[in-house]
């Protein structure tokens, strides 16, 4: 056995005389790279298998689960700047186990939920209950927006008034400010951030949705500013911009869907300028019907004197009413003045209409159209383009009854174009040119290819001058004997034109080193 190693030893040795530096190198290196590959798989192997356990944590959690694990003598790993936590696979579930009945992760010290009630706390004043429940609530909606696509984590801030007996309305309002903060740059939508808007207001009592204010992580307000008024949906300059905008986008895509079926497609151009009112107009308006009234109640008042009437003519007063001379004589039944006087006072219900218009938003005042048609091989008659102003009025809504000075032009004029000499010069081949792109990269791409087979394909070719030197020099180690050798061999195989001489020559050099002779064969192919 001993004897049959040394022979391998000695033929390795052997054959690795007869390799060239070329050779050398690309073995040593292979076997380095095999090295290297093992020692990894080794390393890699012999590694722990480590599962997440937690991500997207809080440092608060992070440091209190380490702590807790830590005590437990459970290796973890931190990644994700701390915010992620990976165990063994084997400590996985126990791990999540001891954690839950520590009550952790408990997110954000500050997102604390009803929860905070579970323990009684006696001699709270009323103030510390009050601000307790505001708490809970406040935890509760951020655990709510904070399971929401897209958002890490939200801050909620309530202001919720003390409900007295003399608070007017405005002072039992509530108001909320909530700050979020998305993940990996996640840009919330507009109907997400009106989803949140909703869930606060409809959470919180006497909470208005527009007394809601939302702001991201980079202080980018995502609501529209609070203006008090509820009613007020254009107050802002960039609204009043944008609504007037898509008013003229939506009738200028009307008229132009009607040319571009009547005309063709780029054979006509409109533009719309629509004037907007956006003033807030409050009217409040009574009719009274009087034909129609009706009587609801009726008081007749009456009332009756009599007073006696004193003689026709004479002296007024006791005298008058008294003979003097003779008493007895005197009239005892005189005549007695009655008076009567009623008042009527009837109460009538009469109909009335009363009307309270609130105009707010956007009003349209005016609306100014302009049509450019391309010219034809001919003009238009006026009949033609009659037409065509109407289809546009109709199209975008113009006012025909005068209540908007609504305007419309229509014109046809001829439109730029390139000049046909150089227009298009492409269409004049037989083929497109797209094909001739085709072909073009083809050619190409043959060409190419020839190239580097032309190339290869002469590395590998022997010359036929170098069939009559010796092996050691063409693997390129040969010494200045070797040299004096090839220079000899040169000069024969010169003398030598037939070509049975050159093969004799061959073949004695083959005869005189054998394993030089298949170690340059062996390089020849292999190289």
């Amino acid at each position: 056995m001993p004897n049959a190693l040394k022979l391998l030893v000695q033929h390795l040795k052997e054959i690795w005389k007869h390799f060239g530096r070329v050779q050398k190198v690309n073995i040593l290196a292979g076997l380095g790279v095999a090295l290297a590959i093992v020692v990894g798989l080794l390393v890699w192997s012999g590694k722990p298998d480590y599962r997440l356990l937690f991500t997207g944590l809080a440092l608060e959690d992070s440091a209190a689960i380490k702590d807790k694990l830590d005590e437990e003598k459970i290796a973890l790993d931190l990644k994700d700047s701390g915010r992620a936590i990976y165990v063994k696979q084997k400590d996985l579930y126990s791990a999540r186990l001891l954690l839950a009945a520590a009550g952790l992760p408990r997110g954000d010290s500050a997102s604390a939920g009803f929860e905070i009630f579970e323990e009684p706390k006696f001699g709270l004043t009323d103030f510390a209950q009050r601000i307790n429940y505001q708490r809970a609530l406040q935890g509760e909606l951020q655990r709510t927006i904070g399971s929401m696509r897209g958002v890490e984590s939200a801050r909620v801030m309530l202001v919720i008034p003390k409900e007295g007996l003399l608070a007017t309305e405005e002072e039992k309002k509530s108001s909320a400010s909530i700050m979020l903060e998305t993940s990996g740059g996640y840009a919330l939508s507009p109907g997400q951030v009106n989803a949140i808007v909703q869930l606060v207001s409809s959470s919180v009592k006497n909470l208005a949705p527009s007394a809601v204010t939302i702001t991201d992580q980079n202080g980018q307000l995502l609501t529209a500013p609070n203006s008090g008024d509820p009613d007020a949906p254009f107050e802002q300059a960039n609204d009043q911009l944008a609504a007037k905008e898509k008013i003229e986008a939506q009738l200028t895509r009307k008229a132009q869907e009607i040319l571009d079926m009547a005309l063709g497609v780029d054979n006509s151009i409109v533009k719309v300028n629509a004037d907007m009112n956006f003033d807030k107009v409050e009217r409040r308006s009574e009719r009274y019907d009087k034909q129609g009234r009706v009587a609801r109640a009726e008081t007749i008042e009456s009332e009756s004197s009599q007073t006696p009437s004193g003689s026709q003519g004479g002296v007024t007063g006791v005298r008058a009413n008294i003979p003097i001379d003779n008493p007895e004589a005197g009239n005892t039944d005189q005549g007695m003045a009655r008076t009567k006087k009623e008042n009527i006072k009837s109460d009538y219900l009469v109909p009335t209409e009363v009307q309270h218009i609130v105009e707010r938003g956007g009003r349209l005042q005016k609306l100014s159209v302009s049509v450019c048609v391309a010219m034809g091989a001919e003009p238009r008659s006026p009949v033609e383009m009659d037409k065509l102003k109407n289809l546009v009025s109709n199209a975008v809504g113009l006012s025909v009854d005068g209540e908007r000075p609504d305007m419309i032009e229509v014109v046809e004029i001829p439109f730029a174009t390139v000049p046909t000499g150089y227009e298009n010069w492409w269409t004049q081949f037989p083929f497109g040119i797209n094909k001739v792109g085709q072909w073009g990269i083809a050619a190409i791409v043959l060409l190419v290819a020839f190239l580097v087979m032309r190339n290869v394909m002469s590395n590998l070719s022997i010359r036929q001058e170098d069939t009559g030197v010796e092996v050691q020099q063409l693997t390129g180690e040969s010494g200045e004997s070797n040299e004096k050798n090839v220079s000899v061999l040169r000069e024969e195989a010169m003398t030598l034109s037939p070509l049975e001489e050159q093969l004799q020559h061959i073949a004695s050099v083959t005869q005189q080193n054998p394993r030089a002779v298949a170690a340059w064969i062996t390089s020849v192919v292999e190289g």
